[in-house]
């Protein structure tokens, strides 16, 4: 049960955070410029390379190659790897692979 409260807990805040970017944004609009090219997206590989590699399963999945697997087609948020959060250097990593 004490899972389930930390979840819903986190949850709340990953959704009050997502609010708050999103009327940044809305306020910010007249001022922001939309990139005319794609992106490329990351592959599973490339993602696991920055990732702690430790299968917590903390994000949900069984182990960390297969968070980076969803991570790369974009049904997982980056947030959801709680080990990641302390590690600025791998998760810039992995931002900066989409870029």
């Amino acid at each position: 049960m004490g899972k389930i409260l930390i979840l819903i807990g986190r949850e709340l805040l990953v959704s009050v955070c997502y609010v708050a970017y999103l009327n940044d944004l809305w306020e910010k609009r007249q001022s922001i410029t939309p990139k005319k090219h794609g992106r490329k997206r990351a592959q599973a590989f490339d993602i696991y390379r920055f990732l702690p590699k430790t299968n917590c399963k903390a994000c949900g999945e069984p182990s960390c190659l297969a968070f980076a697997a969803k991570l790369s087609l974009a049904e997982l948020d980056i947030d959801l790897c709680t080990p990641l959060i302390d590690n600025r250097e791998g998760r810039e990593g992995i931002l900066s692979l989409t870029v």
